[in-house]
C-alpha cells in the first residue's frame, strides 16, 4: 500500500461494519501510514465506501512501541496520516532522541485531539528534555 522509499510510521486496520454493505458481510483492509491520496483512494475503492471516515480503526500499531499510547484517544485516519507524514518529513522516525522528545512532549501536553498532536510534532524544537537532577526552580535557573 505504500511507497517502498517511505518508512511506515503506523499500520492500521480499517473495518467496515455490515450496515454499510448491501450484502451484509464485513470488510477490512490494512494500510500503512503515511499514505498518499492515491493510496487512500485505492483503499476507499477496495472497501466500496463513499468516504473512508465510514470505516472504523480496529487496530493501530506503530513502529515505535508505545507511541500510540501518547496520542489522543479520538484519533482518526486523516489526522493519523498527517501526523505520520510530519514524523517522516522531520526525520523523527530514524532518531531515537527525537522520538523520545516527541513522546515526552505529548505526555506533558496531553493533546485532546490530533490537531493538537500535530501542532506539538510540528513545533518539537520548542521543547527540551531537562536532566533528571533538576528538582527545583532554583536548580533549573542555575542550569539555564
Amino acid at each position: 500500500m505504500r511507497n517502498k522509499e517511505q518508512q511506515a510510521v503506523f499500520e492500521l486496520k480499517l473495518f467496515l461494519s455490515y450496515e454499510f454493505k448491501c450484502s451484509g458481510y464485513r470488510c477490512s483492509e490494512t494500510i500503512s501510514l503515511p499514505a498518499t491520496e492515491e493510496q487512500l483512494e485505492e483503499v476507499r475503492k477496495s472497501m466500496e465506501v463513499d468516504q473512508l471516515e465510514q470505516c472504523h480503526i480496529i487496530s493501530l500499531v506503530s513502529i515505535k512501541p508505545d507511541l500510540v499510547d501518547y496520542l489522543p484517544q479520538n484519533h482518526e485516519l486523516k489526522g493519523l496520516n498527517a501526523f505520520a507524514k510530519i514524523l517522516v518529513d522531520q526525520d523523527m522516525v530514524s532518531s531515537e532522541e527525537k522520538m523520545e522528545k516527541l513522546m515526552a512532549a505529548l505526555e506533558a501536553e496531553m493533546p485532546d485531539d490530533m490537531e493538537a498532536a500535530l501542532e506539538i510534532a510540528g513545533h518539537l524544537e520548542q521543547y527540551e528534555i531537562l536532566p533528571d537532577h533538576l528538582q527545583s526552580p532554583k536548580e533549573y535557573a542555575a542550569f539555564v
